[in-house]
């Protein structure tokens, strides 16, 4: 799991996941010519190069945290840069693979369980937690209809 936590895996062209300490290797960035970042977790755990356009999301990797609400505006964000987007959390396991999967589901028109399998295809890793499936779950079923 260390090679997938400490990689950067390219989910579809131009959206990208990593750890924290990925997203903060300015020569990792300028190699995957990433242009915007997607942060989520704890403020320390940001980097900020002036040369990108940042949008950062406070909020724990916790079942109980509300990580739906994220998802409209960070789809706002990745549609709005074009292309070469990061996301990262502290190990590229939960939140940054939740925001990505939902974007798939909502972009994409998959279930997201076709997301999940998309990802973990390139980052084995891929592991949101329970409460995260669960409203990635309930956010499929509102765009369906139901």
């Amino acid at each position: 799991m260390s090679d997938c936590v400490s990689s950067i895996s390219e989910i579809i062209p131009g959206l990208y996941i990593s750890s924290y300490k990925t997203a903060c290797n300015q020569s990792v960035l300028k190699q995957f010519n990433i242009y915007a970042v997607i942060s989520l977790g704890d403020t320390k755990e940001y980097c900020h190069y002036s040369n990108l356009s940042y949008m950062n999301i406070d909020i724990n990797d916790d079942k109980n945290e509300d990580i739906q609400k994220y998802f409209k505006p960070a789809h706002e964000f990745i549609n709005s840069a074009k292309s070469n987007v990061l996301v990262h959390c502290r190990m590229g396991i939960s939140r940054s693979v939740t925001i990505v999967v939902a974007y798939l589901v909502s972009e994409f028109d998959m279930t997201v369980r076709q997301a999940l399998q998309h990802i973990r295809k390139v980052r084995p890793c891929a592991n949101p937690n329970s409460g995260f499936m669960k409203q990635l779950v309930a956010y499929q079923k509102s765009l369906e209809g139901y």
